[in-house]
């Protein structure tokens, strides 16, 4: 069977149509795999005539890609593991990423994407924007939760920074001055952003 290369892919048959009887039979292990391992495997096919090897490997991931986290919901339908044991294979380094906080995933499909830019710290926040550092420090003191926005980020702004849920710079990269402050204070940080070109807060 063949088909136009020039195809986009969601047009390429799926090998679930065309090939239904190797479809089924490499399902059926992947599912005995999952239930032995209780893990996610890739399955690697070694042909012998008509005799076939196959050869699980563990899948290298990050711990939000991990499937109890990625797919909650199929997980806990198979019963495979548990939250204790799902925490307890995420490696020491990757914590911060399971700790972080995160949106909730129906929100993002539901919001509007006004600016994109490069990922510089973990997680996610929310709060009013604040394009002055000071400003960003007296609204956090009064129990206000703020977003330090900024053209890009030097050592002035430090007090803002820690104050701050997240950080959003026009400039930088994820070695910039943001980026670096954010990871190591924990803070959730995009630079870079798109369309934005340049960020001038009001004068005092």
């Amino acid at each position: 069977m063949s088909w136009p290369v020039s195809a986009p892919p969601n047009r390429w048959p799926s090998s679930r149509t065309t090939c239904r009887a190797p479809f089924a039979e490499l399902d059926t292990i992947r599912k005995t795999l999952e239930t032995h391992f209780k893990d996610v495997a890739g399955l690697r096919v070694h042909h012998r005539g008509r005799r076939r090897v196959y050869a699980p490997n563990p899948q290298r991931q990050n711990a939000l890609a991990s499937p109890p986290f990625a797919s909650p919901s199929r997980w806990k339908r198979r019963k495979l593991i548990d939250w204790q044991t799902a925490i307890r294979r995420v490696p020491a380094d990757q914590l911060d990423q399971v700790l972080a906080p995160i949106f909730d995933r129906q929100a993002l499909k539901d919001a509007k994407v006004i600016a994109k830019g490069l990922p510089a710290g973990p997680g996610a926040a929310s709060g009013r924007i604040y394009l002055n550092a000071d400003r960003a420090v007296e609204a956090a003191s009064k129990g206000e939760r703020v977003l330090l926005v900024r053209n890009e980020t030097s050592p002035e702004d430090l007090r803002g920074m820690i104050a701050a849920e997240g950080i959003l710079t026009a400039k930088g990269g994820v070695s910039s001055h943001a980026a670096l402050v954010a990871r190591q204070w924990a803070k959730s940080a995009s630079v870079a952003l798109l369309p934005c070109r340049s960020i001038t807060p009001p004068k005092p």
